[in-house]
């Protein structure tokens, strides 16, 4: 019985010969290559996203070493009043001319600077500030300019028949577009200067940087000395684009903060903010009951700068 049991699983066995080269083996090959192509697929995209990882961390940390290295550098062009201007001489008419001899500011004037205009609220600034007889500086830039031209050209005639100070800011107030270089900046400026002329047929001698001297850096402001223009910053603010910002608290910020500031004193507002357009004509009220006057900035008055070039 044990020997036919034998016989009998032995025909059942399979034989190797019988399986290279069936159907059965070719699938299992089949198999067996496109398991080991996902696993290679997986190796190399795994191996080329650490790479890529560890190719934009040099990268990123090659750009934080070229913003630092450019930071030292107009830091060292301030101290030293470095000017890289080209000798070339870009757009020769951009020279605002000799600066005018800077006289003493009195404690008791105050300059009323309004950046950001014209706006749908110049006219309303405007009307309280013939009704007060006080009058103000505008430093404007180009966004209207660019939606409706006729507008603008209005409004900054406006502002000069009123008897305002009227001066350059920026044509785009795109931070990244105009500090990339001085000439990116010497372009936006011309825009601006070359509007307020157009529609005034005035150029100015005097100018703010959006945002402040100090973020132009070295090498703009030398570009800007070079070519005769006094650039003017602030030491009294409405802090009106705060986040929690309120008529009263800008209000209360320029008038809480005049005593102490030494002359001249400046005062930044904003056109087309809702805000200092409300606190407006109290801060005018307060001022002139403190025994303060009102005066248009020129480049006669001693500058106001968060940076200098020598």
């Amino acid at each position: 019985m044990s020997r036919e049991v034998s016989e009998i699983d032995d025909t059942k066995r399979p034989d190797s010969r019988q399986y290279f080269g069936s159907v059965r083996f070719f699938k299992h090959v089949i198999l067996c290559v496109i398991i080991f192509s996902y696993c290679a697929f997986s190796y190399v995209t795994i191996s080329l996203y650490r790479g890529n990882a560890q190719l934009m961390e040099d990268i990123n940390g090659l750009r934080n070493e070229m913003a630092e290295l450019r930071r030292q550098i107009e830091e060292a062009d301030i101290r030293s009043g470095a000017n890289t201007q080209s000798n070339a001489k870009p757009l020769s008419d951009m020279y605002g001319g000799a600066a005018s001899e800077n006289l003493p500011a009195g404690d008791g004037t105050i300059y009323l600077t309004i950046d950001d205009g014209p706006s749908p609220l110049t006219g309303q600034i405007l009307d309280i500030l013939a009704k007060h007889g006080v009058a103000a500086t505008f430093f404007v830039t180009g966004k209207e300019h660019s939606r409706d031209a006729k507008s603008f050209n209005v409004c900054l005639k406006e502002i000069v028949d009123h008897g305002h100070g009227l001066a350059p800011h920026s044509y785009t107030h795109r931070y990244s577009e105009i500090y990339s270089s001085p000439q990116a900046w010497l372009s936006d400026f011309k825009r601006i200067a070359d509007a307020i002329y157009e529609a005034t047929g005035q150029r100015s001698t005097i100018l703010r940087f959006p945002g402040g001297s100090n973020i132009a850096g070295g090498r703009i402001l030398s570009e800007a000395k070079g070519r005769g223009y006094t650039w003017y910053d602030w030491n009294i603010t409405a802090a009106d684009t705060a986040p929690n910002a309120t008529a009263r608290s800008v209000s209360e910020n320029i008038v809480n903060a005049v005593d102490k500031r030494t002359a001249p004193k400046i005062i930044l507002m904003h056109d087309g903010n809702k805000f200092s357009l409300a606190a407006l004509e109290n801060v005018i009220i307060e001022l002139k009951r403190k025994g303060y006057s009102f005066g248009k900035l020129t480049d006669t008055v001693p500058q106001i700068a968060f940076a200098h070039i020598k």
